[in-house]
């Protein structure tokens, strides 16, 4: 468990967000800007959720800063494998539309 400047930057961006678009849900649900105790009234109870959020994060390899490349260029290519394969749904589809009917 090696946690380096960038790591540690990525985690507390990450709860940064949760925390702000947590506010914004609350200020949007009662159409005003919410107070300092609502807001700390919801925070304590998301912060179960969000520690939980980020072990898993943790978990899976997402705070690897040399990690993040490879898992997009995966993404990328299942996406591409995916709906270019004429044997999954989304490549049956594409090649049936690119097929001329004659009547």
């Amino acid at each position: 468990m090696i946690f380096s400047k960038r790591k540690i930057i990525l985690i507390l961006g990450d709860l940064a967000i949760c925390y702000v678009s947590l506010w914004v849900a609350i200020s949007v649900r009662e159409l005003s800007v919410v107070e300092g105790q609502i807001f700390l009234k919801f925070a304590v109870t998301f912060s179960t959720v969000f520690f939980v959020w980020m072990l898993t994060l943790y978990t899976l390899g997402l705070y690897e800063i040399l990690a993040l490349p490879i898992y997009f260029l995966v993404s990328i290519g299942m996406t591409h494998l995916i709906t270019k394969s004429p044997h999954t749904a989304g490549g049956a589809a594409l090649s049936r539309s690119k097929q001329k009917i004659f009547c």
